[in-house]
């Protein structure tokens, strides 16, 4: 795994293979080291700013130790304190987020500098809390190592350059555990054994990045399907067209408010392909699909120009919504409709013969000041679509003023 993965790899096909690979940041393609880089430099500030902010409350909390194992230099132990820990501690607080490295180094330099200030408090008491105060410094490398937010070198830096300082302020202050070897020794392995530890905890958030950012892309590729599915059991799997149910969930949605003053008004189109049975019997169901499809495209042409929805409730009907100013308009956009469907010429693909279809159209316009109603608007409609029919097919028709419904079964011959 290197940084010449192909860009269309996503992310989540790069995690699945670091987490099966256990590989680590370094051998991940580039994207994938970015989104871990940019996922730790957040994390890290954050960690900082918090570990800084216990550095300042350990600092004042020890002087209260400081106090009653040597009272006497109480004073100098917080002079030590304000002039040496504090300005840093407040210093790396103070960092910007854009230089997380520097806020880093802060944090590393006020550690070393708070033991080396314990280091030199540890002169002051008699035995044998001269030898605790400096056994401090040791349990605060081995407790703060392991947790602090740094990269493996970095921590390595860290536990050289805090064990050489708390060496040289031992040393220089001259303190009888100086020459303890010891001592010396136990500062030594505990910094190793902390660096081993941080080592091991950085491989698990190296997991646990990759294990999160996994899971969200399982999620992100669940809530896809989701949708997916979702949008399938809305859509006619032959047309793409909305399907019945769908088509409900709009009217309700959508076109079955109360109309306003001088507001359009909704209509129904109910469409039925004229002799749709001898077409496929002529010419095969795989070219009456095709023309199943082809008819679905100029409906829904004709209904996204208008700001309307078309659906295929079965068969060769289909149904459509839309709002208009009156009768006129209505019946215009009928006919333009039955004209596109007309003009529709497919390739008989055994004979190389050109295939076309007709349909019948019946209108129903939501005349009055109540809601409409969709089961009413769709009756009215399938009228008007039966009168098309009986008056020889190929037509449009609008329901009548006043028509009743229930004379005529839903669904018109074919």
């Amino acid at each position: 795994m290197d940084g010449t993965t192909k860009p269309t790899e996503g992310l989540g096909a790069m995690t699945d293979l670091a987490l099966a690979q256990g590989t680590g940041p370094r051998a991940w393609p580039k994207p994938l080291r970015a989104a871990f880089d940019a996922d730790m430099t957040e994390r890290h500030f954050h960690d900082v700013q918090f570990f800084v902010a216990m550095g300042m409350v350990l600092a004042i909390v020890t002087l209260f130790v400081d106090a009653i194992s040597m009272p006497d230099h109480i004073v100098e132990a917080s002079l030590n304190r304000l002039i040496f820990v504090l300005p840093l501690q407040i210093a790396a607080l103070a960092i910007p987020r854009r230089y997380p490295h520097l806020q880093k180094v802060l944090m590393g330099v006020s550690l070393i500098a708070f033991s080396m200030v314990l280091m030199r408090g540890a002169v002051w008491p008699e035995p044998p809390i001269d030898a605790f105060l400096m056994m401090g410094t040791v349990l605060m490398l081995g407790i703060v190592v392991p947790v602090l937010p740094l990269a493996p070198i970095e921590k390595a830096i860290f536990v050289v350059c805090y064990v050489i300082g708390t060496a040289a302020a031992m040393f220089a202050y001259d303190h009888r555990i100086a020459a303890e070897a010891p001592f010396v020794a136990i500062i030594v392995l505990t910094g190793v054994s902390a660096a081993v530890l941080g080592q091991r905890l950085w491989r698990l958030q190296i997991r646990n990045f990759l294990l999160a950012l996994q899971a969200s892309h399982q999620m992100a590729d669940m809530e896809t399907a989701n949708a997916r599915l979702a949008e399938l059991s809305r859509r006619d799997p032959l047309t793409d067209l909305a399907n019945r149910r769908h088509f409900e969930d709009v009217f309700a949605s959508h076109f079955n408010a109360r109309p306003a003053h001088g507001e359009a008004r909704v209509a129904a189109m109910m469409l039925d392909l004229d002799h749709f049975k001898a077409f496929n019997d002529r010419w095969g169901h795989q070219t009456g699909d095709e023309c199943l499809r082809a008819v679905a495209d100029v409906m829904r042409n004709c209904a996204d120009g208008h700001g309307g929805l078309a659906a295929r409730f079965g068969g060769e009907e289909f149904v459509m919504l839309l709002r208009v100013d009156g009768e006129t308009q209505a019946l215009q956009i009928a006919e333009d409709l039955r004209t596109a469907i007309e003009r529709i010429e497919m390739v008989h693909s055994n004979t190389d013969t050109s295939v076309t279809c007709t349909t019948s159209i019946g209108v129903a316009i939501h005349e009055d000041d109540e809601a409409p109603h969709l089961g009413r608007l769709l009756a009215e409609a399938d009228m008007a679509l039966y009168r098309a029919k009986n008056d020889g097919r190929n037509r449009t028709q609008m329901a009548l003023p006043g028509a009743k419904m229930g004379k005529v079964a839903v669904g018109a011959a074919a």
